[in-house]
């Protein structure tokens, strides 16, 4: 069964790209013979329709799965129509990415939603792409369920990012963790 991890780089040690649309690279992972291709991201410049440009590239590579830290809802819409697997992980690197799905320490993204906002499709719930800081949330008008998914991923997102920041420091200070 063949992959597909989302990355900076062309080899298994390179950095997880979190981006799916606009993503650097796509490492097709081989499951069942431990072999690779990366590809260039045709799409990483795309001045719109970058996630759906990029479902149907990895479709064409035949992979059964897709690892990002996140599908936008044109993307996710996409490949769910395709039957693509997205995963969504918080991983440094692509080898990190593949050891995970190995072990199944993944989450699984629901299908044909709203990317990161938990998977609800746009009939029944589309939320926005941000929740406005200071405002209420009890004045927000959405269903219980939907606020959790939302501040989730808002937790998650904000997590990254400092994680990010953490890591950028490390190393211009010479930290190298």
């Amino acid at each position: 069964m063949k992959i597909a991890i989302t990355s900076t780089g062309k080899n298994l040690d390179a950095s997880f790209d979190q981006r799916f649309g606009r993503a650097m690279f796509f490492i097709v992972y081989n499951m069942e013979d431990n072999t690779f291709e990366a590809f260039e991201n045709p799409n990483v410049n795309a001045t719109g329709g970058a996630g759906i440009q990029a479902a149907q590239f990895v479709v064409n590579k035949g992979v059964k799965a897709v690892i990002s830290g996140d599908f936008g809802p044109k993307a996710s819409q996409a490949l769910s129509s395709s039957g693509i697997e997205m995963i969504r992980m918080n991983v440094n690197t692509v080898r990190e990415a593949i050891n995970a799905y190995r072990n199944g320490d993944y989450e699984k993204q629901a299908t044909g939603g709203a990317g990161g906002f938990g998977g609800f499709d746009s009939e029944s719930f589309y939320p926005p792409p941000y929740m406005p800081y200071g405002a209420p949330f009890s004045m927000m008008p959405y269903p219980k369920e939907a606020e959790i998914h939302m501040l989730r991923y808002m937790r998650d997102q904000l997590r990254w990012q400092l994680k990010m920041v953490e890591q950028r420091l490390n190393f211009l200070e010479g930290n190298n963790v």
